[in-house]
């Protein structure tokens, strides 16, 4: 009945995380069953650099082995 006011609980596998990192904070949430999240995970600018560089100089000196034979 629509009518009826009266409070039910409703247990959903979600969980709220929270996590400070480098003075900004971050809230996401995680499903229960799958693991999946959604949000603003904190990212490290320089480990996207060196992960970046790690990948891309050695394939321009590939690269460049490869058009001098």
């Amino acid at each position: 009945d629509p009518r009826t006011l009266e409070p039910h609980y409703a247990l959903l596998p979600v969980w709220m995380l929270h996590t400070r990192w480098k003075e900004q904070d971050f809230l996401f949430a995680m499903n229960g069953q799958t693991g999946k999240l959604i949000g603003d995970l904190p990212v490290d600018k320089g480990r996207v650099a060196a992960w970046f560089a790690g990948i891309s100089i050695p394939l321009m000196i590939l690269t460049a082995l490869i058009m001098l034979l």
